[in-house]
């Protein structure tokens, strides 16, 4: 079996990219993933891809002074290639209308859309565009796949959630990566200079939706009220200034780590004590089903979907609560670690081995349909 995936690109920070290629890695033997990609980020999935036996196009930007040209090149693709494929799984459900179009017009069946948000977009110009291309999605698409059943409905309408060709697609992990280790623990607290202080992690893209700024700020009246703590990001983005801007002006930089983006965030999940996870809007926040892997105390915004919750520890916060509420919950917290999460996330159908059994089998169930 063939699949042909369209997003945006195979960036390791992406966090549609990670989704899907956590479940390529246990199911390449099964099925073959070729990749559409707008871009050719250098720190990709790409040579990960290329050893499964997936093949990698590059189309560019869609940009509407590109559309002619995009719709031109999708035309010339799936009039070469969709006899080989057995679907298409569109993540970029905006393109819908162009790329479910050419596979339905060269004879490709199925046409699986994706949604990974409950949001349409952080722009609201681009949020009422999304709107309108996404509503074409539910007639051009024959099957439709989410994060969470909110990211669902946000996407395709309640009448295709409640329908026999919608499936909640979980955010699965690789539990071994993420389970708490206390010698990775010693050892980047020993190398970072932490000492016995309280440490404050959060990962993500440094963006608007992800809210770092608002955790800064969070992070600030913690230590007014005289904290001894550290704030420990991991991941970097299009707000990376603004972010060390917020931290020089609280005067916090000898209390901030920043990171990068890290490929063993189980190894810095360990080295935490809160996880706080202020995000504006979420699909499903995969991190946050990591760090209770890890057994962290996990504090989150209330928008994100009720799904995300695994062990009894995580708590709900809304943004618009003042950051010292924030802070003040974050002090009051029993930060003791839980232990056997694994148990918890294999019930919440987060394991990967067990979830990634499950999309082979209805990836084959909707292709023999």
């Amino acid at each position: 079996m063939k699949i042909l995936q369209v997003m945006a690109s195979c960036a390791r920070d992406s966090g549609v990219a990670q989704v899907m290629m956590n479940y390529y890695r246990n199911i390449h033997k099964d099925i073959i993933f070729d990749f559409l990609l707008f871009w050719d980020i250098e720190d990709s999935f790409k040579e990960e891809i290329l050893s499964y036996g997936g093949n990698i196009f590059f189309t560019g930007t869609p940009t509407i002074s590109a559309i002619v040209d995009y719709c031109k090149y999708m035309d010339d693709f799936f009039s070469k290639y969709a006899n080989e494929y057995d679907a298409v799984h569109l993540h970029e459900l905006y393109l819908s209308p162009i790329i479910f179009y050419f596979a339905k017009k060269h004879g490709l069946c199925v046409r699986i859309a994706h949604s990974h948000t409950t949001k349409l977009s952080e722009n609201k110009i681009k949020a009422v565009r999304n709107k309108v291309l996404f509503y074409g999605t539910r007639f051009l698409g024959t099957h439709f796949f989410a994060c969470s059943r909110d990211a669902g409905v946000a996407a395709f309408g309640i009448s295709i959630v409640n329908s026999r060709n919608f499936y909640v697609i979980k955010n699965a992990i690789n539990c071994e990566k993420f389970l708490f280790n206390s010698e990775k623990r010693e050892k980047i607290r020993t190398e970072l200079g932490i000492g016995n202080s309280i440490v404050i992690g959060n990962v993500g893209r440094f963006c608007i939706q992800k809210n770092q700024l608002f955790l800064i700020d969070v992070f600030a009246e913690l230590c007014n009220m005289g904290l001894d703590a550290k704030l420990l990001l991991v991941g970097n983005g299009p707000l990376i200034n603004k972010v060390l801007s917020k931290i020089s002006e609280y005067n916090i930089t000898d209390k901030v780590i920043l990171l990068g983006v890290k490929k063993n965030v189980g190894d810095f999940l360990s080295a935490m004590d809160v996880f706080v996870f202020p995000s504006i809007f979420e699909g499903l926040g995969i991190v946050l089903i990591e760090a209770q892997c890890n057994g962290l105390k996990c504090i989150a915004s209330d928008v994100i979907p009720g799904e995300a919750r695994v062990i009894s520890s995580y708590q709900e916060l809304n943004l618009n609560k003042n950051p010292s509420i924030w802070a003040k919950e974050i002090i009051n917290s029993d930060i003791e670690r839980l232990d056997k999460t694994r148990r918890y996330i294999e019930e919440c159908g987060y394991d990967l081995c067990v979830a990634a059994k499950s999309l082979v089998k209805i990836y084959f169930n909707i292709i023999k349909e």
